[in-house]
């Protein structure tokens, strides 16, 4: 109830002058009420509003959930930026009378969060963690939360305009089930992490090999956020071990889907028409569905919506499946998708200082993320790379690495950034599997043959 609130108070900075007199029409009807617009002129910008949600929204949030101002404005903040990036203090303290107008609309914007909290009925805030990594994960999974809830309810498809005239309660109840309608219209309801834990025969339809029968031992033991790195020459098995492993993850902790990140898009190509293959088998009729991520994976796609048989296909199926996923091609919402291979490039973009970069780790949060060919990295990637393990760990994610060979130092470097705190794993002979799950850390030797191409 206390994220619908704050998620529902992410526009408030649209009740000001600011914002309302962007239409002519409905600000001289404002002012017939007793509202005021200055007359001086003041540069305009359509995400602004944001940054006037993040400077009034703090009382508000003392007074309905009990929070401390510095937790109070941090909240404000990340359900402010849902344009795409996070109000900074300077453009909060240059908002004036003429941004904010007066005592009329701070009243107006004080009885719209009063009618919302006896709406949503927020419960108050236990006080903020003072571990950086949790409460900076925490206000990245809200502002993506508010982002991606925000795109879906101002699609005018999903929700048309109207007035509500039998009060806000009905209004309230019939928007519940247009939501419900419009994330069915998406898919996302049609993917779940179905039944129990198989074997890797019955996942995979394929004995395994001694690799593969290492990571089938391993995945039992492995529970919450877990690292698992393979290293192994190419032709042992490495893909559908790192699936299996996924897919257990999935299963026993309830996560949210799968992204497998490859270091260009021509190995991304291959390994989506392999991914898919075998997320069909466990998931079918969805899994076919997974998306190809990267800058031209939008071609595939506008590709496949032009071919007639494609889309007689998604009709026949009863559902606009091919529809469904040009939802997801811009690529500040690639990653939301529940399954998806692509590029991991996208995945870098959620830890720099890009728009949206917050969305993208929503995306992320709470899903098995496999890196193939990590050993292909520069320099430059390998410390993105390194920031990007540490807040996969912070998000709960789960991430398995694939990798020819990696040098001691930069295995000790994966599994400390990851873990959050030094880690020391034990001596790899290769080729070998380490792990890190709940505090432990480990190194699985594989059997000599496993490490020959079969």
């Amino acid at each position: 109830r206390s994220l619908a609130f704050l998620a529902a108070l992410h526009d408030l900075g649209k009740a000001s002058p600011e914002f309302q007199r962007l239409s002519p029409e409905l600000a001289a009807s404002l002012e017939a009420l007793g509202f005021d617009f200055p007359s001086r002129l003041y540069p305009n910008s359509p995400g602004y509003h944001g940054v006037i949600t993040a400077h009034v929204l703090p009382p508000i949030l003392e007074s309905t959930l009990g929070v401390e101002r510095e937790q109070a404005r941090a909240l404000a903040t990340a359900v402010g930026g849902h344009h795409g990036s996070w109000s900074l203090p300077e453009e909060r303290l240059a908002l004036r009378s003429w941004h904010l107008g007066t005592e009329v609309w701070e009243q107006a914007r004080l009885q719209i969060a009063t009618e919302l909290s006896r709406l949503y009925r927020p419960v108050h805030v236990p006080r903020q963690t003072h571990d950086p990594a949790e409460r900076n994960a925490a206000l990245a999974v809200l502002s993506g939360l508010t982002s991606v809830a925000d795109w879906i309810a101002s699609d005018e498809r999903n929700f048309p305009h109207t007035i509500p005239s039998a009060g806000l309660d009905d209004y309230q109840a019939q928007a519940r089930s247009q939501a419900a309608e419009a994330i069915a219209g998406l898919r996302w309801a049609d993917w779940a992490s179905a039944g129990e834990r198989q074997t890797f025969h019955q996942l995979i339809g394929l004995e395994p090999r001694p690799l593969q029968v290492a990571a089938e031992e391993l995945a039992a033991s492995l529970s919450g956020p877990s690292l698992v790195i393979i290293e192994a020459s190419t032709g042992t098995g490495k893909t559908e071990a790192a699936y299996y492993l996924a897919d257990a993850q999935i299963v026993r902790s309830g996560l949210r889907g799968l992204y497998v990140a490859m270091p260009t898009m021509a190995t991304s190509n291959q390994m989506h028409q392999r991914m898919t293959l075998l997320l069909e088998r466990r998931y079918p009729g969805v899994g076919s569905q997974a998306l190809l991520v990267h800058s031209r994976a939008r071609f595939d796609i506008d590709r496949a919506v032009a071919d007639p048989a494609i889309v007689d296909e998604a009709a026949d199926a009863g559902a606009a499946s091919v529809d469904a996923r040009t939802w997801f091609l811009p690529r500040k919402r690639s990653l939301l998708a529940p399954l998806a291979v692509g590029t991991v490039d996208q995945t870098f973009l959620s830890v720099l200082q890009t728009r949206h970069f917050f969305v993208r780790l929503f995306g992320l949060s709470r899903k098995v993320v496999i890196f193939d060919e990590v050993h292909a990295y520069d320099t430059y990637m390998s410390a993105i790379f390194e920031r990007l393990l540490s807040w996969l760990r912070a998000m709960s994610t789960s991430v398995v690495i694939l990798s020819a060979t990696l040098p001691a130092v930069t295995r000790r470097r994966l599994v400390r950034a990851y873990a959050g705190h030094e880690v020391d794993p034990a001596p790899a002979k290769y080729p070998s599997i380490t792990w890190w799950s709940k505090s432990k850390c480990g190194v699985t030797p594989l059997e000599e043959a496993s490490h020959r191409r079969l």
